[in-house]
């Protein structure tokens, strides 16, 4: 007992650097799940993508080892557990120090597959942090499993040869002989995690070298110049025509907020009208969404304006594709569709109009961005402006002199942003 303060510290200094040199390293969410589709950004390498995939079979190989450990601990606890009732809980202590080892295994051998399905999955450009991230954690799971182990086999040592001689029996014998096969067990499995790991590091080497610059400056000069433009926008890239519906939103800032009073923020969490106002207020220039028709319209009393389908709003963790019509013709003007925390804008043809992606989102606030190529066409900024949900809203800001962008999109996405923003921020809250 006395040993596991300073065990706790070994493992402590182990576990902390590397949870935070990953989490430093590792690019944010948004960033791994949003579809870049019309960015600047290479494919993997096909050698590199061999490599990854050959060792996220080699990791998943290892699979029966591990449940031979798990089976034999599972025998050892057998032994150390005496039978009938436990009151006061004590089995749980060598329960936990004994299933803790191959549970580190476990956990490292899953982040080896991990770490592979992410870096294959990856925007390229993104690709080497994102394997950096996970090799720093697999070498934290490795080695503080290895010091877990060791520290096991130190403390059981010290038991074994605290006994009288007297006291080994047949039952001690066998609990004896039980963490011997433990031990060959748990050896084979760090092993095996160790060549692996060093499979992920040489891959890691691999993938920064194959992307560092090495072409000379001759040849570089007789490549010919790529236009920027080429470069920032899509290549299915289709100048959208401005709807009916666009030309009426001629302002440059928008607040979009739910209707609710502050009885129905604590009950509620999905809302079926949102009011919509420039600002400043202007009389002339009020709309309305109710995801009870899925309809926008202009206030008061005035015509349709877009019909949005599916008429329902995003769950917490669902998201499913919209379709935005011309409420007054039915004509399809474009879809919505999901992309992790993002959205893309695409036209009925099916070619890209325009990326809507969320680059801040916690407690309180979030921004979106939607992105033409590399320009932003628009900005959605929600906020709370006091100290409860009633008083949150979602701010547009247009650019003043920009009409590429049909602004009857950006209407038809706010309310889904909003809500979107909304439970966000209360899952940021509630962890």
């Amino acid at each position: 007992m006395a040993s596991l303060a300073r065990f706790a510290l070994t493992v402590a200094a182990v576990f902390i650097p590397a949870a935070a040199g990953a989490y430093l390293l590792l690019p944010a969410r948004s960033a791994i799940l949003r579809d870049i589709r019309g960015e600047p950004d290479p494919s993997l390498s096909t050698p590199s993508v061999i490599m990854l995939w050959v060792l996220c079979g080699v990791a998943a190989l290892q699979v029966p080892a591990l449940l031979t450990w798990w089976t034999t601990d599972r025998s050892v606890l057998g032994l150390l557990i005496p039978e009938g009732p436990d009151p006061l809980g004590w089995n749980s202590v060598p329960a936990v120090i004994l299933f803790s080892m191959p549970a580190l295994a476990t956990a490292a051998l899953a982040m080896c597959v991990l770490t592979s399905l992410l870096t294959v999955t990856a925007p390229a450009k993104l690709s080497p942090r994102v394997l950096a991230s996970g090799v720093l954690l697999q070498a934290g799971l490795i080695v503080g499993g290895i010091l877990l182990t060791r520290e096991a086999h130190l403390l059981r040592t010290s038991v074994f040869a605290a006994l009288p001689a007297a006291d080994v029996t047949a039952t001690v014998r066998a609990v004896q002989d039980a963490l011997e096969r433990h031990d060959v067990a748990a050896a084979a499995v760090h092993v095996r995690l160790a060549w692996v790991f060093c499979g992920y590091l040489a891959a890691l080497g691999f993938l920064f070298f194959s992307a560092s610059p090495r072409s000379s400056p001759a040849a570089v000069s007789s490549v010919a110049p790529v236009e920027p433009a080429a470069v920032a926008v899509p290549a299915s890239f289709v100048p959208p025509v401005p709807s009916k519906a666009g030309g009426v939103f001629d302002d440059t800032n928008y607040t979009v907020r739910p209707r609710m009073t502050k009885l129905e923020s604590l009950f509620i969490r999905k809302h079926a009208n949102y009011d919509i106002q420039t600002i400043p207020p202007r009389s002339r220039s009020r709309f309305s969404f109710s995801w009870t028709t899925g309809v926008l319209r202009q206030e008061p009393s005035g015509p349709a304006l877009l019909a949005v389908t599916p008429a329902r709003a995003p769950g917490l963790f669902t998201s499913h594709a919209y379709a935005i019509a011309d409420a007054a013709t039915g004509e399809t003007l474009a879809s919505l569709v999901p992309r992790g925390a993002d959205w893309e804008i695409v036209d009925p043809s099916g070619n890209h109009i325009a990326r809507v992606l969320q680059t801040q989102a916690g407690s309180g606030f979030a921004r979106y961005a939607a992105m033409i190529g590399e320009r932003e066409a628009c900005v959605f900024r929600w906020a709370l402006n006091g100290l409860t949900v009633v008083s949150a809203e979602l701010e547009i800001e247009f650019p003043r002199d920009d009409t590429s962008f049909d602004r009857a999109l950006a209407f038809a996405i706010a309310p889904i942003l909003e809500q979107q923003a909304r439970m966000t921020s209360e899952r940021s809250r509630s962890t």
